[in-house]
């Protein structure tokens, strides 16, 4: 058990100094039981993180069913699940596309080095808590932006890694799996552990 414990706290800290190393542990079919705790870890504490949030009432249409509807979707806890169901269905075109583009696809490898990025959230959570007391709030909202854009670095290299591919193909196949996604979601529909920023 401590063992595993220890493998977990390893694999947090792996992912962010050395996240290739991790990628090529999850090819190695070293790493899967560590990476699936991580990532119900941090859906876990990103949904605690909502209970503190309240919903918006939205009256922006002239039709109420539509307003209903808006602010059942702004709803703190709907806007997590929404991201979880975005960020699988993100992993679900990319398996499509990659099945149609590339000659051979590894979906396992492809799953849980995506899902590994998600130690990235849980140690956001911790170092954002500090930057609140920090740094003013226009610094905390550029640094947000560079941690989604270290999440988009970190996909690019997931997918490199898991697919054994180059970095231009990663881009190509993230580009029309991500945009779609982003275009629904956000840039948490890639992301989901990052939500707490946008909630």
């Amino acid at each position: 058990m401590f063992k595993k414990i220890l493998s977990v706290v390893n694999l947090l800290r792996d992912i962010i100094v050395s996240p290739i190393k991790v990628f090529e542990r999850i090819n190695k079919d070293q790493l899967s039981f560590e990476v699936y705790i991580i990532f119900l870890l941090g859906a876990l504490v990103t949904f605690l993180r909502t209970l503190r949030l309240e919903g918006q009432s939205i009256h922006f249409f002239e039709t109420e069913r539509i307003n209903k509807v808006l602010s059942f979707l702004a709803v703190p806890q709907i806007k997590w699940g929404f991201t979880y169901i975005t960020f699988f269905l993100f992993i679900l075109i990319l398996y499509l596309f990659s099945k149609i583009f590339l000659k051979r696809i590894r979906p396992k490898p492809l799953f849980l080095c995506l899902m590994s990025i998600s130690g990235v959230g849980l140690i956001m959570q911790a170092l954002f808590f500090v930057f609140h007391y920090i740094f003013s709030q226009n610094v905390n909202f550029f640094l947000t932006y560079i941690a989604f854009a270290w999440v988009v670095i970190l996909s690019l290299l997931a997918i490199k890694c898991s697919q054994e591919i180059s970095i231009g193909k990663s881009l190509f196949l993230f580009v029309i799996a991500g945009l779609p996604t982003i275009f629904i979601a956000g840039l948490t529909g890639i992301s989901p552990y990052l939500a707490w920023m946008a909630l």
